[in-house]
């Protein structure tokens, strides 16, 4: 049986410091990062107590309120590197009481996104195109392009235009509890997930 689990998200922006001047932009051509809804995944909003049965079937998904967004404004024209990399989860507090439990349980972290030029979280949600399994980085063009050819290269970063014209894509967040074989030990437990932004170098 376990009492309680959490996920705690953490996201940072990594600007890719000489493979980009970054003094050519406007100040408005940064990336900006703003999470919306929960901040973590919390498995215990679809289960108050999780045992270890129903490891497997435990999971927030995409039409769960638990998801994870993130909404990440840029130049349009640009491509963004989108990384997550994610821990065990660790038992809290005193070890296990006995060697032969388990003090961790695996976690499978999955990511979505939406670049269709979506206004709205909700029209974001139904553009959603999810991410293959055990994938763990991403480049995405800010506003998906309508027209089939390969994208080109992203333009100058000295164009007035680029830094004006701005968009908006959404990165989600959600994951499952893998089954285990072994014995757990009931307790609280913890992880992190971590998740980066920033310009392709």
């Amino acid at each position: 049986m376990l009492a309680f689990l959490l996920v705690m998200l953490r996201a940072e922006i990594i600007y890719a410091q000489g493979r980009i001047n970054f003094g050519q932009f406007q100040p408005d051509s940064s990336i900006q990062v703003r999470k919306l809804g929960p901040q973590e995944l919390n498995f215990n909003t679809r289960n108050r107590v999780i045992l270890q049965e129903s490891f497997g079937h435990v999971r927030i998904g995409l039409d769960d309120p638990e998801l994870v967004v993130y909404e990440i404004e840029a130049p349009k024209q640009m491509d963004i590197l989108i990384s997550y990399e994610w821990t065990p989860l660790r038992r809290i507090g005193s070890p296990a009481p006995y060697n032969n439990l388990t003090p961790s349980l695996l976690l499978n972290i999955r990511a979505a996104y939406s670049n269709r030029g979506a206004t709205s979280l909700a029209q974001a949600l139904s553009q959603v195109v999810e991410l293959p399994p055990h994938a763990s980085s991403v480049v995405l063009p800010v506003l998906r392009s309508h027209v089939s050819s390969p994208p080109g290269l992203p333009p100058a970063p000295s164009s007035e235009s680029i830094a004006a014209d701005r968009a908006k894509l959404y990165f989600f967040v959600f994951g499952e509890i893998l089954p285990w074989m072994g014995r757990i030990s009931a307790g609280r437990y913890t992880g992190q997930v971590y998740v980066s932004f920033g310009y392709p170098g």
